[in-house]
């Protein structure tokens, strides 16, 4: 089992975009999310963000048809589309709050969400499997 890098820093950003390619030539395989943190108490809802988690495999063939697990925790917003297109390019950063950003193209702080697929979240980690 390959272990999990964690992206904590700017240089961490640096090294997965270096290692990954920028998932350039890269395909979303497969998508996962759980939330274990809905609780129902009566006619409320209680939503606990911390115990949300989406994972993204991606494949890409532009570093010997590797597959790329992104796990994401404690998730603020996120949208993955279908269109099934190819990553040409990924970006990754931290926002003012500290949350780290990934998009499947260039980030616009100002409009993250203007992008096809998104995550903003407290914790990215990856991993090559």
């Amino acid at each position: 089992m390959n272990n999990y890098y964690t992206i904590k820093s700017p240089a961490d950003i640096n090294t997965f975009i270096e290692k990954t390619n920028a998932l350039h030539d890269g395909y979303i395989i497969a998508v996962e999310y759980r939330n274990n943190g809905i609780k129902i108490l009566g006619d409320v809802y209680e939503f606990n963000h911390e115990l949300n988690q989406l994972k993204i495999r991606v494949l890409i063939t532009s570093i010997q048809d590797a597959v790329l697990e992104m796990v994401f925790e404690d998730i603020l917003k996120w949208r993955i589309t279908e269109d099934n297109s190819d990553i040409s390019e990924s970006g990754v950063c931290f926002d003012e709050k500290g949350f780290i950003m990934w998009a499947d193209g260039a980030i616009d702080l100002n409009n993250v969400q203007g992008n096809n697929s998104y995550v903003i979240a407290k914790k990215m980690k990856w991993r090559i499997l």
